[in-house]
């Protein structure tokens, strides 16, 4: 199992869920929330920033990165918020900030919405949102993985050589290719595809996402007033900078809209540095 430095993922149990997190820093809790096809290994980087001033915790969603899960588990964003929900429980944590990514930022949105007072501060990064997913190349995965010969040809790749394909699918979330080390692809490809148990749970993932939910939240999000900061790469080639723009519009509670320039999708894989500072600095003054 991957080391976050010297510190190993912690386990617990939410509801029929043993979920896995990282665990770093003390202070006011924040939590982190990964998209899609990513982990909680997406934030080691800016982990390692805002450790400094805050505790952090990142959990693996239903589904994904080491996170245990029943046979008949739900992985729908609705069924994700609950989870962290009885994860912030489980660990007796009344209120954190709630940092997300991707596919997370919908469980972000869902989450907020309908526990407000559990969030202090909500940062959107790169976020799915409105109608924006899935994203035309989700949307071409979950057809194929509704395909009994197409699940049989990715699971054969996978077990042939999961780095090189997970690397595949990773081409386009970035902007600078070379953040896509052979360590940092075995890790993801680790928890995507090590094993038939885990290649079933990514396919799963994949075809839970739905806007539906996403758009069901949109009124209610349109009433959120907790300090809201939107976080978007420039050079981001999945969701255009325009939808980034649109929550910033949107959300009562938005106080800053922040480009990062050299990022593509993937913000925190690319630039943890600078997003860690970004978190740091508006938690530290609203």
């Amino acid at each position: 199992m991957f080391l976050l430095g010297n510190i190993s993922k912690k386990f617990i149990q939410v509801g029929s869920a043993r979920v896995a997190f990282f665990e770093k820093g003390e202070g006011r809790p924040i939590v982190f929330i990964h998209g899609l096809p990513t982990s909680s290994f997406l934030w080691r980087g800016v982990m390692e920033t805002a450790r400094s001033k805050f505790k952090c915790l990142a959990p693996d969603l239903l589904g994904m990165g080491d996170t245990e899960v029943a046979p008949d588990q739900d992985f729908s964003m609705p069924a994700q918020a609950e989870m962290i929900r009885g994860f912030l429980d489980a660990l007796k944590i009344p209120r954190a900030a709630i940092v997300a990514h991707d596919q997370g930022g919908a469980c972000a949105q869902i989450f907020a919405t309908r526990f407000p007072r559990m969030v202090s501060h909500l940062i959107l990064v790169d976020s799915v949102a409105y109608d924006s997913w899935p994203v035309f190349e989700v949307r071409r995965m979950q057809r194929w993985l509704k395909i009994p010969p197409a699940v049989w040809a990715l699971n054969l790749a996978l077990r042939i050589d999961r780095i090189k394909v997970v690397k595949f699918m990773f081409r386009k979330l970035v902007f600078n290719q070379a953040v896509l080390s052979e360590e940092v692809m075995a890790e993801y490809s680790r928890t995507i595809g090590a094993d038939p148990e885990r290649r079933e749970r990514f396919r799963r993932f994949v075809l839970a996402g739905d806007g539906q939910y996403t758009l069901a939240a949109a009124p209610l999000l349109a009433k959120f007033d907790r300090p809201t900061m939107i976080v978007w790469g420039a050079e981001d080639k999945v969701l255009p900078v325009s939808w980034g723009e649109r929550l910033y519009r949107e959300i009562p509670g938005a106080r800053r809209f922040e480009l990062v320039p050299g990022a593509g999708h993937l913000v925190p894989e690319e630039k943890p540095e600078v997003l860690g500072r970004l978190i740091i600095d508006f938690l530290s003054s609203i």
